[in-house]
């Protein structure tokens, strides 16, 4: 692949470097069903897998090269056939590690450069997972909460598999995906009024009411409003009550008043012409 990239054998090289891969993460899978069962309370522990000694397969961090190897895969044969299934197996190998970010990225791959695959419709309903676990909370960015909101969008209208099948799940996320972002601006509004600045934590409130109507943030945002009406009200009485401090007029001199200061030449006058010969 790196000597002969348009060689006759290059399908075949990327068809053997799928197999090996695939070949390596089968330990991976096996983890993956002893975790399973672990959460549905058949074992009591799962003992991780640091060292193989097997020849066919590497020393230290198996699932690390076989993503190695996928990653490879894809990169020389983005549009061939292993290509999404390439993107899928790194992404599964990523979320089971809690690498939500990272999984996010492969899963994103797919719906954007592979929306007719079979793995597409599985690799949307796990990204919109992925961008709310990766987000971080209310306090971080929120462009991943709303693509993941676009995501429920394109899955609604575009893969039929998902809105029948995948309708309660679809929804539970539209809901978790409001709640998030109410989350935000509410706590944009309480840094408003924490800081001393009522008219604005106001009107962040009334976007929170407005937007986000039946959530719970939309509720305290109601009650926000009605407590900082009061402090607003009289904010505003107290700044009409204020005097306003006299200016002080400042008159520029004519042209035929004298200097102010004895032996000073008077910078009002006009300038006097010059006689010939100055310069």
């Amino acid at each position: 692949m790196n000597e002969f990239k348009s060689g006759a054998y290059r399908e075949q090289c990327i068809e053997r470097m799928f197999e090996i891969a695939n070949f390596w993460l089968q330990d991976t899978r096996t983890q993956m069903l002893a975790e399973e069962e672990k959460n549905a309370g058949k074992r009591w522990v799962v003992w991780p897998e640091f060292l193989h000694f097997d020849r066919e397969k590497p020393l230290l961090d198996e699932a690390g090269r076989a993503v190695e190897k996928l990653e490879q895969v894809r990169y020389n044969d983005m549009t061939g056939p292993y290509a999404d299934k390439a993107l899928f197996l790194a992404g599964g190998v990523k979320f089971f590690n809690a690498d939500y970010k990272e999984a996010d990225f492969y899963y994103h791959q797919i719906v954007e450069m592979h929306p007719n695959s079979p793995f597409a419709a599985q690799a949307i309903k796990l990204d919109i997972i992925c961008k709310q676990l990766a987000n971080g909370g209310a306090c971080y960015d929120g462009r991943n909460v709303a693509e993941a909101r676009r995501l429920v969008d394109t899955a609604l209208r575009g893969y039929p598999e998902l809105a029948n099948k995948e309708a309660d799940f679809l929804n539970r996320q539209l809901l978790s995906i409001t709640n998030q972002q109410a989350q935000k601006d509410f706590e944009t509004a309480e840094f408003y009024r924490r800081t001393g600045h009522p008219c604005s934590a106001y009107f962040c409130y009334e976007v929170v009411r407005r937007r986000y109507p039946g959530t719970s943030y939309a509720e305290q945002a109601g009650k926000r409003m009605v407590e900082l009406k009061s402090a607003i009200e009289k904010e505003e009485k107290k700044k009409k009550d204020t005097p306003k401090p006299s200016g002080i007029e400042m008159t520029r001199p004519g042209p035929e008043t004298p200097s102010m200061t004895p032996g000073m030449p008077n910078l009002s006058a006009p300038p006097k012409a010059l006689p010939a010969g100055s310069f």
